[in-house]
């Protein structure tokens, strides 16, 4: 996962959502959870790509709410995906 500064001075996440499934994936729920350089949470954001292709992957920039700047972000997969 790229985490960086977006347009407005925020910070901003991008993946890539694999499906590895032989059906695609409508609206996803795709959880982002960043943490700072102490492994605490610090804020995220969720996602819900429109579609996930069957086999394939779709790339996401996301904008995260974060209180601090963040170490890292990772992105997890709503039990709904699954």
């Amino acid at each position: 996962m790229k985490v960086g500064r977006d347009e407005f001075d925020g910070v901003s996440a991008s993946f890539d959502v694999i499906n590895p499934t032989d059906k695609p994936l409508k609206s996803p729920r795709i959880g982002v959870i960043c943490c700072n350089a102490k492994k605490q949470i610090i804020g995220g954001s969720p996602e819900y790509p429109e579609l996930v292709p069957a086999s394939d992957k779709y790339h996401v920039g996301s904008t995260v709410n974060v209180t601090g700047a963040p170490e890292s972000c990772t992105a997890y997969a709503g039990p709904d995906v699954l």
